[in-house]
C-alpha cells in the first residue's frame, strides 16, 4: 500500500500527524512538504495534513488522523471487542447417596 502525506512544516497538526504516521509498519510512505516542495495535483490543498492512499482515497485534516488510527488497529482485535472473557460454568448438586455421617470428636 502506498501512502502520500501532504503537510506543512509550520503547522502543529501536520507535525503531530507526522509523529503518528511514523509508527505505521509495512507501508511505503512519501512525504510532501508544501512549504518547500511544489506539487502538481488535481486536488484542492486547503487543509493539511492530507493523506492519500494508493492515489485513490483522500483524507484531509481530522479524517486523516482517523484513517491512520484505523490502519494501526489490527483487524482481529476489532472482532473480539465485546465478547465474554469467561465461559459460564455450573456446579452439580451434591449426591446424597454417598453422603457420610459426621463424626463427633468430643
Amino acid at each position: 500500500m502506498s501512502i502520500v502525506v501532504v503537510y506543512h512544516q509550520e503547522c502543529k497538526a501536520s507535525l503531530n500527524f507526522l509523529n503518528t504516521i511514523n509508527d505505521l509498519p509495512n507501508y511505503n510512505v512519501e512525504y510532501i512538504d508544501i512549504y518547500n516542495d511544489k506539487i502538481e495535483a488535481d486536488i484542492n490543498i486547503d487543509v493539511v495534513p492530507i493523506l492519500i492512499i494508493n492515489n485513490k482515497e483522500i483524507y484531509k485534516g481530522k479524517e486523516a488522523f482517523d484513517k491512520i488510527k484505523e490502519l494501526k488497529t489490527p483487524k482481529d482485535t476489532k472482532s473480539k471487542i465485546g465478547k465474554k472473557m469467561y465461559k459460564e460454568i455450573s456446579i452439580a448438586p451434591e449426591d446424597s447417596s454417598n453422603k457420610k455421617t459426621p463424626v463427633k470428636l468430643s
